[in-house]
Order: C-alpha cells, then structure tokens, then sequence
C-alpha cells in the first residue's frame, strides 16, 4: 500500500498513531464555509458576500 500511495513505511505508521488535531479539523470545517460563501456570492451578487462575511467573523468569535 506504502508504494501505490507513494510514501514510506514509517510516515505511514506515524499518520496512523497520531490523530487529527482539532486545529486542523476546524480549519476543514471553516475551509468548507469558505467554498459554500464564495458559491454563493457566483449565484447572487453582491450582498451575498457581505452575509458570508458576516458568517465567518460569527464564526470566528464563537471558536
């Protein structure tokens, strides 16, 4: 498996004994608004991008 993914043995036993930390998982979850609020603001304008600006500062007070 190492070999069809390209990397070795011992990067994949230290990804396998050490989880995700928290920090990267909310990165992925604010990331993840960041692509639905620029969809967003490509389908309605404008003041779109004003209401998913106001999402990720909310969001950012409350983490």
């Amino acid at each position: 498996m190492c070999r069809v993914f390209k990397v070795s043995v011992s990067g994949y036993y230290y990804w396998l004994k050490h989880p995700v930390s928290s920090i990267s998982i909310k990165e992925e979850k604010l990331l993840v608004d960041i692509y639905k609020i620029y969809d967003n603001s490509k389908k309605r304008g404008p003041d779109a991008h004003a209401r998913g600006r106001s999402m990720v500062v909310l969001e950012l007070q409350v983490n």
